[in-house]
């Protein structure tokens, strides 16, 4: 696919001279480019990349903090009506 910036230029490239002949001769290139079949440049990324970035990742949410939100989770847990035994 061509850069927008050479689309001021593409009349000349293609020697056209009028302004509709240059939008149709832009039309063409478009609709070659999409047709082409291009290989993707950028990887796949799957989760086997993902679980070994976070193999040496640091913890960035410390002891107490990670206590302080289970008993939240626990309150509010209960408030709802969830984990409790009865029926």
């Amino acid at each position: 696919m061509l850069p927008s910036f050479l689309f001021g230029h593409l009349s000349m490239l293609l020697g056209t001279d009028s302004i509709t002949e240059g939008r149709e001769g832009r039309v063409r290139i478009l609709k070659r480019s999409m047709d082409e079949d291009e290989g993707d440049e950028v990887a796949e990324i799957k989760a086997a990349h993902f679980e070994e970035s976070m193999r040496f990742a640091r913890r960035s949410v410390g002891d107490a903090d990670i206590r302080k939100y289970r008993a939240f989770a626990l309150t509010l847990q209960q408030s709802r009506g969830f984990g409790s035994e009865f029926r």
